[in-house]
């Protein structure tokens, strides 16, 4: 296994089989999570698959947007049967935004090679408060809150939340209204709750930041 530290990018070398006689063929390429949240404090690991038929070696490459960071990977290769399979490690220092992962399959002088996307994102928390848990249907009840980026507790300034009910005794969530955070990353709305349900904040992920969404809070509602 060979590690080559890029700026902005890793190598994955997959390993070397017996060599084929024929062309080449990728059927598929498996990016799991396609959309990794990573953190300060700890790492997230992106796991390529790939089925490659009639290949002697095959490599993996992903590349940040902007190529703007220096990252060293801690790599695991392994092949089976026509499968190969690479995992690496990627930090919270790492560019977010959307990655390409370019596979190339080689047997002697023919080369095949194929392109995927995932998304590198900050992971985000989001809380909820209801100033009443139980009121007469229609009465104000005002839903307040933060969405910060985890580990380092940094507000998220105009971020947009969604907020969302469940009906009791139904299993679907629907949105209600939406609002966006301050620049303390605090947010407010004032509802008037109408039946008994749950009630959640979802922070809506960006090109830069994951989503998150708060515990749900249950507002009991009864006729005046």
């Amino acid at each position: 296994m060979e590690i080559v530290p890029l700026l902005g990018a890793f190598v994955l070398t997959l390993g070397v089989a017996t060599p084929a006689l024929a062309d080449p063929d990728i059927s598929s390429v498996r990016i799991s999570p396609t959309t990794v949240e990573v953190s300060q404090s700890k790492r997230a690991t992106v796991t390529v698959k790939v089925k490659v038929v009639d290949a002697d070696s095959v490599t993996a490459t992903a590349s940040s947007r902007d190529g703007a960071d220096e990252v060293t990977f801690g790599l695991f290769t392994e092949y089976t049967e026509d499968y190969w399979t690479g995992i690496a490690r990627i930090g919270g220092d790492m560019p977010t935004g959307a990655w390409t992962l370019q596979i190339t399959a080689t047997d002697g002088d023919t080369t095949t090679t194929t392109t995927r996307t995932f998304w590198v994102k900050r992971k985000t928390a989001t809380t909820l408060v209801a100033t009443k848990t139980s009121v007469p249907k229609g009465a104000k009840v005002k839903l307040y809150g933060h969405v910060y980026r985890i580990t380092s507790d940094a507000d998220l300034r105009h971020k947009l939340v969604r907020i969302y009910y469940r009906k009791s005794g139904t299993t679907a969530w629907h949105s209600f209204t939406s609002v966006r955070t301050d620049g303390t990353g605090y947010f407010e709305k004032t509802i008037r709750p109408k039946f008994d349900a749950k009630w959640m904040a979802v922070s809506v992920a960006t090109n830069t930041y994951a989503k998150s969404e708060s515990p749900a809070k249950f507002i009991d509602t009864w006729p005046y």
